[in-house]
């Protein structure tokens, strides 16, 4: 488990580096933002996915969280409802891929979540 936003590191895979070293420095807490182009299957620009983390605290016990927020957005495959609907099922497909990629092994353990 982790106890503070500087174990960011324990929720999410992401590349920091902490190398500066100091007893007059601690690192409180880190948030990251991603922007990801979304393309069709000819490689043509449709939209975006957008990934940000913010350091919280839970109201009830005062625990340090993160709020993990994930959107696409994008035009319609094709004209009409089934071109949004198609946007959205692809929309939601890479969310979901960039949940799994984006947090911890040891968080999957935490909520047993299993490998598809």
């Amino acid at each position: 488990m982790w106890s503070s936003h500087s174990e960011i590191h324990k929720v999410f895979n992401l590349i920091l580096t902490n190398n500066y070293q100091s007893d007059n420095l601690d690192l409180e807490d880190v948030s990251f933002r991603h922007r990801y182009q979304i393309k069709d299957d000819n490689g043509e620009f449709i939209g975006r996915l957008y990934a940000t983390a913010q350091p919280a605290m839970m109201q009830s016990d005062n625990r340090p969280i993160f709020v993990f927020t994930l959107v696409a957005r994008g035009k319609p495959l094709e004209k009409g409802i089934d071109g949004v609907i198609r946007f959205m099922d692809l929309g939601r497909e890479l969310i979901v891929e960039i949940f799994a990629e984006s947090t911890s092994t040891e968080m999957h353990a935490l909520w047993k979540r299993l490998d598809k």
